[in-house]
């Protein structure tokens, strides 16, 4: 079953915040890191962790920022086309499908809090 992971990139997202790791021997360490940055670990970390039960065959990430720009990636290969007619269909998060998921990312893109967000990175 595909995984859909919903990332909101229309604000913050170059945003630092103290990130926690703990390791095997009880030691912590805190590091400054960037929300894009976490983004791309936890990808790279769900599509290569080959002896996880947790891997992903296949994933779309939907990445939506600005007023309407939605990109849609499986595995990083396919196009959006593909994507949308492979896995439209089947249940994701339970009720929810990939085209859903879409909707949802436009729908708040067009309300007030949606579009104030996309407008306050252009402001200088």
């Amino acid at each position: 079953m595909p995984t859909v992971l919903l990332v909101d990139c229309s604000l913050g997202m170059a945003e630092r915040f103290p990130f926690v790791i703990k390791q095997g021997d009880n030691m912590e360490t805190t590091m400054n890191i960037e929300k894009r940055s976490l983004v791309a670990k936890i990808i790279d970390s769900l599509m290569g962790t080959i002896s996880s039960p947790t891997k992903l065959e296949t994933m779309a990430v939907v990445l939506f920022a600005g007023e309407d720009t939605i990109k849609i990636v499986q595995n990083f290969t396919k196009n959006s086309d593909d994507i949308i007619k492979s896995v439209q269909k089947l249940p994701i998060f339970g009720d929810f499908s990939l085209k859903p998921a879409i909707e949802f990312a436009k729908k708040y893109l067009t309300t007030t809090f949606g579009a104030q967000r996309s407008c306050k990175r252009n402001i200088s």
